[in-house]
């Protein structure tokens, strides 16, 4: 079984449920519905969730990391708060980041990978233990630990 991206993006949509009414009465008035607009936020939710992130809150971050891949499609900015959240312990943001990093053409990914992966599996998810199995050794590739800061 192959590790994709689609896996952040499913963790994604079942850790921030859209709208639902909201939603539901855009679409009544002719609107598509785009899973873009789960992760929409106005100028003064993004302030909230800024100020609320960089006191900790993991879940504020995560949420800003959502709403920069999926609405504003500014990687740099979604990696900075993916990686917030994960360092204060958001355990799904870790997995994810594994998962992502696997994606990556970035030297040191798989080091980088493991990484995300043993600090899902400290907090607890299970199943991030298949994944950090699943890479092996990674001496055969450069290697790099997560040094961006956010």
């Amino acid at each position: 079984m192959k590790l994709t991206p689609m896996i952040a993006v499913l963790s994604a949509v079942s850790l921030f449920a859209p709208d639902v009414a909201a939603k539901e009465s855009r679409h009544k008035q002719g609107e598509p519905i785009s899973a873009n607009s789960t992760f929409e936020l106005t100028e003064s939710q993004r302030d909230e969730l800024i100020r609320k992130a960089n006191t900790g809150d993991n879940e504020a971050a995560a949420r800003l990391g959502f709403f920069y891949d999926f609405t504003t499609r500014d990687r740099d900015a979604a990696y900075y708060w993916f990686r917030k959240a994960a360092l204060n312990g958001h355990v799904q943001t870790q997995y994810n980041l594994g998962v992502r990093t696997l994606g990556t053409s970035r030297p040191g990914k798989c080091t980088e990978a493991k990484y995300w992966f043993a600090m899902a599996i400290q907090n607890g998810m299970a199943k991030a233990q298949e994944s950090l199995d699943r890479l092996g050794d990674c001496s055969a590739q450069p290697q790099q630990s997560p040094k961006r800061e956010p």
